[in-house]
């Protein structure tokens, strides 16, 4: 008998270099992981192949191992581009094109105190 809370395991064989990894649409880093126990959508990118989709059960306490067979195509620049290898109205769209969301590096606003006599004016030309 598995106790509660028990992780699976997954290990992918046959990623090529670059290829990016999710799972339902978060990130995945290297070739293996624990999970928690789901029905998971595996998702594999990578230049020059075509879109890699399927579905992955994860068991509790079980080891999984997938092997990846990705089918070479236009991968990077053609009509089957992923989300993040082409600029555009689909770029990022399922934010998983970065591992971490990017941040600025300083404030966006410029604080005015609440003492100050004048507002920034309109530049005169």
């Amino acid at each position: 008998m598995v106790p509660p809370g028990t992780l699976g395991h997954l290990t992918l064989q046959g990623l090529p270099q670059g290829a990016r990894v999710t799972l339902n649409g978060m990130p995945f880093r290297g070739s293996q992981g624990d999970l928690p126990p789901a029905t998971y959508r595996l998702a594999v990118r990578a230049p020059g192949f075509e879109p890699y989709d399927r579905q992955v059960v994860i068991t509790p306490g079980t080891p999984s191992t997938v092997r990846v067979e990705l089918q070479p195509g236009s991968g990077e620049g053609g009509s089957n581009a992923g989300p993040c290898e082409q600029y555009g109205p689909a770029y990022n769209q399922d934010n998983l094109c970065f591992d971490t969301r990017p941040v600025p590096l300083s404030l966006t606003r410029i604080p005015v105190s609440s003492d100050a006599t004048i507002f920034p004016r309109q530049p005169s030309c």
